[in-house]
């Protein structure tokens, strides 16, 4: 975490609070670049989204990235900026529920 001064954006900290997290759930040996290069490539993937049938041939938009459950945009009225702040608990459960509804296909 010794980027975090260092990373002015959000965004950036967040995807790579995401990935630290991933990464350290993995055994020592598999904590090389080599083996940590594919969370970085795919913390910005969210997955098909199976709940929309194709139309003409054209399959939906990908669902978003999963650390979009953790955080959402919020307008920090103390910095005159966006910045991301945490999903209240209540709709992180309810965010939650529709990200496994929607990989499942039964999203309505």
């Amino acid at each position: 975490h010794k980027a975090r001064v260092d990373l002015r954006c959000s965004v950036c900290q967040t995807v790579l609070e995401h990935v630290h997290g991933r990464v350290s759930q993995q055994p020592k040996s598999m904590r090389r670049e080599y083996d940590i290069m594919p969370f970085f490539d795919g913390a910005c993937e969210g997955g098909k989204d199976l709940s929309v049938p194709n139309y003409f041939g054209v399959e939906p938009p990908p669902l978003p990235a999963v650390w979009t459950d953790h955080v959402r945009p919020r307008f920090s009225k103390k910095r005159n900026r966006w910045d991301l702040g945490k999903f209240p608990r209540k709709a992180k459960k309810e965010r939650h529920k529709w990200r496994k509804l929607s990989e499942a296909g039964q999203q309505n």
